[in-house]
């Protein structure tokens, strides 16, 4: 079995690599706005860059666009 923790809050995700065998991170556009409503400033792609620096694991971020190129593009950057 594999424990991911599913949300884009850093501060709770670091939290819970300390606590638990982490086997990586999964967020999406909601979660995203959460972290930010919650306090954090790091947009997407800098959030991303941070927890490659940070964790070991396999991270799934969702991109939020709507429309097909942009999802791509936005794939592409991350």
């Amino acid at each position: 079995m594999a424990l991911y923790v599913d949300s884009a809050y850093l501060e709770d995700i670091t939290t819970a690599v300390q606590a638990a065998p982490i086997s990586g991170v999964t967020m999406n556009p909601s979660l995203l706005l959460a972290a930010y409503e919650h306090g954090q400033i790091l947009e997407p792609l800098a959030l991303l860059q941070k927890m490659l620096e940070e964790l070991a694991g396999t991270i799934f971020i969702q991109p939020g666009a709507t429309e097909e190129e942009a999802m791509y593009q936005e794939g592409m950057k991350y």
